[in-house]
C-alpha cells in the first residue's frame, strides 16, 4: 500500500513562501480558495457582484504560483449569487460568474492542473433561489465541460459517510 500526504490550503500571495515551504514537505497540496484577500483585508463576499471576478483572479494567481497539485471546487464562489439584493446585481453577478468561470478554467487547462467537481455543495444541501446546488452549479460545469480541462471528482471529506455517499451524489449531480 502506498500512502501519500497532502490537503487543502488557500492562497495567499503575502504567505506564498511560506505555502511553498509547506510544498515542498508532502506529496500533493490541494487549493481551496475559500476568501480572496487584498493583502490585508478579505473582499466581501456577500452582495458583491464582482466577486466572482475577483475570486477567479486569486485562483488563478494561486494556480500559477506552481504550488498546487489540484483545484478544489473551483465553482464554490457561485454561492454568494442569493446575496445580491437586486435584480441588476444578479444579472451582473451572473455575467461576472461566467467571464470568472471562463477565466478559471482556462487557466487550469493552460497549466494542467485538474479541477474537482465537488459534491460538499449537495452533501450540505445549499440549493439556491434558481433551484440548482451552490455547487457543483451547472453555469461552472457548462463551461467546464467544452473548456476540455481535467476534471476530479471529489466529496469534500470533512466525515467518512460522505465517501459512501458518492454515488448517490454523483447521480443527484
Amino acid at each position: 500500500m502506498i500512502i501519500t500526504c497532502g490537503f487543502e490550503a488557500e492562497y495567499n500571495p503575502m504567505k506564498e513562501a511560506f505555502l511553498g515551504e509547506l510544498r515542498e514537505k508532502v506529496d500533493y497540496m490541494i487549493l481551496g480558495q475559500h476568501f480572496v484577500s487584498d493583502g490585508l483585508h478579505n473582499i466581501p463576499q456577500k452582495n458583491n457582484p464582482e466577486y466572482p471576478k475577483e475570486y477567479a483572479k486569486m485562483l488563478c494567481e494561486g494556480m500559477d504560483s506552481g504550488i498546487f497539485d489540484i483545484v478544489a471546487h473551483p465553482d464554490i464562489f457561485m454561492e454568494f449569487r442569493d446575496t445580491m439584493t437586486t435584480e441588476d446585481d444578479k444579472k451582473e453577478f451572473d455575467k461576472n460568474a461566467r467571464e470568472a468561470s471562463e477565466m478559471i478554467c482556462a487557466k487550469a487547462k493552460e497549466i494542467g492542473i485538474p479541477i474537482e467537481f465537488n459534491f460538499g455543495g449537495i452533501e450540505k444541501g445549499k440549493k439556491m433561489q434558481d433551484g440548482n446546488y451552490a455547487y457543483p452549479h451547472p453555469l461552472f460545469w457548462e463551461i467546464a465541460a467544452k473548456s476540455g480541462v481535467q476534471v476530479l471528482y471529489g466529496v469534500d471529506a470533512h466525515t467518512p459517510s460522505q465517501f459512501e455517499r458518492m454515488a448517490i451524489d454523483r447521480e443527484i449531480a
